[in-house]
C-alpha cells in the first residue's frame, strides 16, 4: 500500500476504534550533528570576535597549540600581511606551519592584506613584494596546506562562516601527494564569475579540498599568477615537501637565549627568562625545566599551559 495524504483517507461511520499498542522499548537516540561553532584563539584580537558577531557566527575561545581559527578538523593560522613578513624573517612561520600540518587534517593559512600595503612595510622592514611572493611560494611548496590570501579579516571571517562548516568533519590523508588548485579573485568576484551564491561557492571549494587537492586562493589575478610562478620555482629548487630546518635565530640577547628559543620554539623573552632562572640555580636550561614544578615554570611571562605541555612532551 502506498502513502496517502490525510485528506485522502475517508472514515466511514461503521469504522471501529482499534486499541493502540504501546511499547516499553526506549526510543532510539538520534545522532545530532555537531553545531557550527568557530573556535578562536585567546590571543587573537577582539576584532575577530566582533567580526564573528557581525556574521552571526557562534564562537568559543580556546588556546591553540597551532592555529588561530578552527572548526573541527579545519584549523587555520591567521596572519596579517605584516605579521607574515615578521614570522618569515625570524623563521617562526615554518615551525607554525609544520605543527599545523601535523596536528590537523585540513590545515589552512589565512593571510589578510593587499600587496599594495607592503609599500609601508618595505620602508619599515626592507621587505619588498618580490620577497613576499618568494616567501609565500616557499610555504606553499614545503607544506601540505591550503592558503587563502584575501584583502582583509572580514573576508577571512566570511570564509569561516561559509566554508569551515563543510570541512569540519572531513578527513584527508596527511601523506597525500601535494596537488594545487588556484583560485583568483575575492569572494564576490568568484560568485559573480561562477554565477553562484555563497553556499554553492563554498561547496565547490570544499569539494576540491575533499578530493585531496590544496586550494590556493588569491584575491587578485596578477598576484595569483606570481604566487603560482614562485611555487614552481621553489619546486624546481628541490624544496618540494622539504620542511625547512630550524635555524638558530639571532635575537641580540645572547647565544644561550638564541639556542633555547630556537630549540624549544618559544619567544625570545621567555627563553631569556628561563636562561636567567637556570643560571641562578646553576643548572642548564633543560635540567632546570625538567626539575621545576609546573607552577614555577608557569610563573615565567609568556609560558602558558599549552606551551609548557608541549615542552614537557618534547623533553620526554
Amino acid at each position: 500500500m502506498g502513502w496517502q495524504r490525510a485528506s485522502d483517507v475517508k472514515v466511514t461511520s461503521d469504522a471501529k476504534a482499534t486499541p493502540v499498542k504501546t511499547s516499553s522499548v526506549a526510543p532510539i537516540a538520534l545522532k545530532v550533528a555537531a553545531p557550527d561553532v568557530l573556535e578562536i584563539d585567546t590571543r587573537e584580537p577582539d576584532t575577530m570576535c566582533a567580526l564573528a558577531d557581525q556574521f552571526h557566527l557562534k564562537y568559543v575561545m580556546r588556546t591553540f597549540d597551532a592555529g588561530d581559527l578552527g572548526m573541527g578538523n579545519a584549523v587555520g593560522e591567521r596572519k596579517e600581511i605584516h605579521d607574515f613578513i615578521g614570522s618569515y624573517q625570524n623563521t617562526r612561520i615554518f615551525d607554525q606551519l609544520d605543527r599545523l600540518s601535523k596536528q590537523t587534517t585540513i590545515p589552512m593559512l589565512f593571510i589578510s592584506g593587499r600587496i599594495e600595503d607592503l609599500k609601508l612595510e618595505k620602508q619599515m622592514t626592507n621587505f619588498d613584494p618580490n620577497q613576499f611572493i618568494g616567501a609565500l611560494g616557499s610555504c606553499l611548496c614545503r607544506y601540505n596546506i591550503n592558503v587563502f590570501w584575501v584583502q582583509d579579516d572580514t573576508e577571512i571571517m566570511r570564509l569561516c562562516k561559509i566554508l569551515l562548516p563543510l570541512l569540519k568533519d572531513v578527513v584527508v590523508a596527511a601523506d597525500r601527494p601535494q596537488t594545487y588548485t588556484m583560485l583568483a579573485g575575492h569572494i564576490d568576484s568568484l560568485r559573480s564569475k561562477w554565477s553562484v551564491g555563497n553556499r554553492e561557492l563554498a561547496e565547490s571549494v570544499a569539494n576540491i579540498i575533499k578530493a585531496g587537492s590544496n586550494v590556493i586562493w588569491v584575491y587578485d589575478n596578477y598576484w595569483a599568477l606570481r604566487a603560482t610562478a614562485a611555487l614552481f620555482q621553489k619546486i624546481n629548487e628541490g624544496k618540494y615537501c622539504a620542511p625547512r630546518d630550524r635555524l638558530v635565530k639571532k635575537s641580540g640577547m645572547g647565544r644561550s637565549t638564541d639556542l633555547v628559543s630556537s630549540y624549544l620554539r618559544i619567544e625570545d623573552n621567555l627563553a631569556a627568562s628561563l636562561v636567567k632562572a637556570a643560571e641562578k640555580k646553576k643548572k642548564g636550561v633543560i635540567r632546570y625545566i625538567m626539575d621545576s614544578p609546573d607552577y614555577e615554570l608557569l610563573g615565567h611571562s609568556g609560558m602558558g599551559p599549552v606551551t609548557l605541555k608541549r615542552i614537557r612532551e618534547m623533553l620526554g
